[in-house]
């Protein structure tokens, strides 16, 4: 008979997580993962209380499909809507086996961790929600994460059993400053597919999400496009693994900034089977005084014959005060691949603007036109019709009208 598994508590996790924080220190753009990033905002955590939410907070972001909301990370049952047909879990309700096992992998992690901000999604954690496909799930599901003050870690696991589907779209709204981490960790079964539309909107304060362990078996795929506002700190990190043959990514995201908002993307793909395909396309949009960033890394490994990779980042500069920074990169260790990358980082195009203006329109609406066009094609890629809409209304807004 096999001994039962020792279990790390939740508050000792969480005493782990700090303590890896703490020795770990603020990151500084010294460091090489953040040297695009202004850091700044990350020296104060929002002390102001959480507000209450209710129904009302939520209907502006509601798409018409079951939807979960978790507040602060905490799962809210009285804010939801539809029963959904993916298994979908309190991460604190899991039997001892799973959290077991999960609470080792998470301690094994942050002893590897070189990222504050993943800590703090364990450090600062209120909650966080198990999904579970074992077969196509028909209908989408809707994840509303609210922040509403203070600090807060986020956990959510994602896991589809072999041949499983599922159409995901979350929303991160910030009604208050805040600091918000939130850790997303996808497992794809052989042959599953996943489709998931993310959407960041919302005021003030600091949202650190970490997409790490997606990790996809033979045969499945994974389509993820993400649209964001922007904030006093906004920072996407991705990390995905092709770990068998016929595994495949792609990965979307456009940033929309104005006024000293500012979001990064941070990403890295790894080849670790051949005959496996990953496909990149990044954009933003900055006015103002605001700051985006790609920091993006496909690396195919060494055997990984036949991989397949394509990276493109297009950044459009409204303004001379704004900032955008890029750098697509390459490591390739295998002989027969396909891989190219390309960036690129200007103004409107000045033929553009006097081909428009030379039909009648003026120059602020043929601006606008040319910014709108631009942001659609990420826009167009997400799956859900309804996440295509939110995100038309919430991130690009007036672009283009």
């Amino acid at each position: 008979m096999n001994a039962p598994v020792p279990t790390v508590s939740w508050l000792e996790l969480s005493r782990h997580a700090l303590t890896r924080a703490d020795r770990l220190g603020l990151p500084t753009t010294a460091l090489e993962d953040w040297r695009y990033v202004d850091v700044r905002p990350l020296a104060h955590v929002p002390t102001a209380p959480c507000l209450p939410v209710t129904a009302v907070d939520v209907a502006a972001h509601r798409i018409g499909v079951d939807t979960v909301v978790l507040v602060d990370g905490a799962p809210r049952e009285d804010l939801a809507v539809g029963k959904p047909m993916v298994a979908v879990t309190d991460l604190f309700a899991l039997d001892q086996a799973q959290t077991a096992a999960r609470h080792q992998r998470w301690l094994d992690a942050l002893e590897r961790c070189d990222d504050v901000s993943a800590c703090w999604t364990l450090a600062d954690l209120a909650g966080g929600l198990h999904l579970a496909a074992r077969g196509p799930i028909p209908r989408p599901l809707h994840l509303v994460l609210i922040s509403t003050g203070g600090a807060s870690g986020t956990r959510l696991v994602v896991e589809l059993a072999p041949g499983a589907g599922l159409e995901l779209v979350i929303s991160h709204v910030a009604l208050a400053p805040s600091r918000s981490s939130v850790g997303i960790e996808v497992e794809l079964g052989a042959g599953s597919a996943l489709h998931l539309d993310e959407i960041q909107h919302g005021g003030d304060g600091v949202h650190l999400h970490r997409h790490a362990w997606l990790t996809l078996a033979r045969d499945a795929s994974l389509a993820w496009s993400t649209a964001a506002r922007g904030g006093d700190l906004v920072r996407f990190r991705t990390e995905a693994v092709l770990a068998a043959a016929n595994a495949e990514v792609t990965l979307n995201g456009l940033s929309v900034l104005d006024g000293t908002r500012q979001a990064h993307q941070h990403v890295r793909v790894r080849h670790a089977a051949g005959m496996t395909r990953s496909a990149q396309l990044f954009k933003a949009i900055a006015d103002g005084k605001a700051i985006a960033s790609f920091d993006g890394l496909v690396a195919i490994a060494k055997g990984a014959d036949g991989a397949n990779a394509a990276q493109e980042n297009h950044n459009l500069l409204l303004a001379k005060t704004a900032r955008i920074d890029t750098r697509p990169q390459l490591d390739i260790l295998a002989d027969d691949v396909k891989a190219s990358h390309g960036a690129t980082v200007g103004q409107p195009a000045p033929d553009e603007i006097f081909y428009l203006r030379s039909r009648g329109l003026s120059q602020a609406t043929a601006l606008a036109m040319l910014t709108r066009g631009f942001a659609d094609e990420v826009v167009l890629a997400m799956r859900n019709p309804q996440a295509r809409a939110l995100a038309e209304r919430l991130v690009i807004g007036n672009l283009g009208r």
